[in-house]
């Protein structure tokens, strides 16, 4: 759950700094979104260390391969809206 939390809170990063119209603001959540990248990663070490059944560790690699495709997409997002378009 708290992974799912950080990837949501990511999310709402990018829309909150879309509509920002302060630079300072987006650059604030710019720095915001970057961090929860660590805190992702750090809950996903967590997770490896409980040890999951081999089904469970299945289910979890797809996951983890879709959070990392959304999160090209992502980038790229945040990207064009720092770079003005």
């Amino acid at each position: 759950m708290r992974m799912s939390k950080v990837v949501r809170e990511r999310s709402l990063n990018i829309v909150t700094m879309y509509l920002s119209g302060d630079a300072w603001e987006r650059d604030e959540i710019f720095i915001k979104f970057h961090k929860l990248k660590l805190a992702f990663l750090k809950l996903n070490n967590e997770m490896k260390v409980l040890g999951l059944l081999e089904n469970e560790e299945n289910i979890f690699q797809l996951i983890i391969s879709m959070v990392n495709s959304q999160e090209l997409v992502q980038i790229d997002i945040v990207e064009h809206i720092q770079s003005g378009e």
